[in-house]
């Protein structure tokens, strides 16, 4: 077989969620997926957001970066794991935990899924101003 080469590593998914959950089995279940967040006013908090990716065609052990971006394009979190991939015909998940994240700003917020300077996917989410119902 040959070796693959990291411009085909596959992002199969990129999903936004505020909880991961493990059975004893080690399945996920992803809790509270979205792509809309709502703030009264601003500054915002979201408390618990989880950035959970899968991916395949690695081979190895592959440095996997996630970065969060404000509509401003201010980097808001950075972290990176390895994913440590014996067999490339594998799907690779990886469950990024932000917590307390800041949200200064309405409109679309990117996660992106990196490799190196190689984007791999990319989420967006809307933070929008919630409206209040008059009683």
């Amino acid at each position: 077989m040959e070796e693959l080469n990291m411009s085909e590593v596959k992002c199969v998914s990129v999903v936004l969620c505020g909880d991961v959950l493990f059975d004893q089995h080690g399945h996920r279940s992803l809790i509270g997926c979205f792509t809309q967040l709502f703030a009264m006013s601003l500054p915002a908090v979201h408390p618990q957001m989880h950035i959970s990716v899968a991916l395949t065609n690695l081979k190895g052990k592959v440095p996997i970066s996630v970065t969060l971006r404000s509509p401003g394009d201010k980097k808001l979190f950075m972290a990176e794991m390895t994913a440590d991939c014996p067999d490339p015909l594998m799907v690779h998940e990886l469950d990024f935990a932000l917590h307390s994240t800041p949200l200064e700003e309405f409109g679309t917020y990117y996660a992106d899924v990196m490799h190196g300077a190689e984007l791999l996917g990319s989420r967006r989410f809307q933070l929008l101003k919630a409206q209040v119902k008059a009683a």
